[in-house]
């Protein structure tokens, strides 16, 4: 493959840390964005990668953060090439290019995008 890969941001847990903790914790380290205060994280249903081959069921957090918390992030770590804000009618036509290609990234915003369009009816959200 010649080119980077849109993810969202992933990770394990660190010992004695709570999938929340992590979740934060992965936030910061992958984008530069610290939010610190873990009431702020929404539990998502999670979703099972592969039953017979890979039988995970990740935990699967949102959080909302503003655009002075995107603005004024910190550096990310060096596993990550750059981090950009898509609009939904650009994360949409990102999947449908091709330019959105693995799997879990695909399923969790392809829920979100569902869950939005029939919540809201908008389809001009920042992701």
């Amino acid at each position: 493959m010649d080119h980077a890969l849109w993810e969202l941001p992933a990770g394990g847990a660190l010992p004695n840390e709570s999938s929340q903790e992590a979740a934060l914790r992965e936030l910061r380290e992958e984008t530069g964005i610290d939010v610190r205060d873990i009431s702020r994280l929404k539990a998502e249903h999670s979703l099972i990668v592969s039953p017979n081959r890979l039988p995970m069921f990740p935990h699967v957090f949102s959080v909302q953060i503003t655009g002075q918390e995107y603005e004024e992030r910190l550096p990310h770590d060096n596993e990550v090439e750059c981090v950009k804000c898509f609009s939904s009618d650009k994360v949409r036509e990102m999947i449908l290019s091709g330019e959105i290609i693995t799997s879990i990234t695909l399923a969790i915003l392809g829920r979100f995008l569902i869950k939005q369009q029939f919540v809201s009816g908008s389809s001009s959200s920042a992701l």
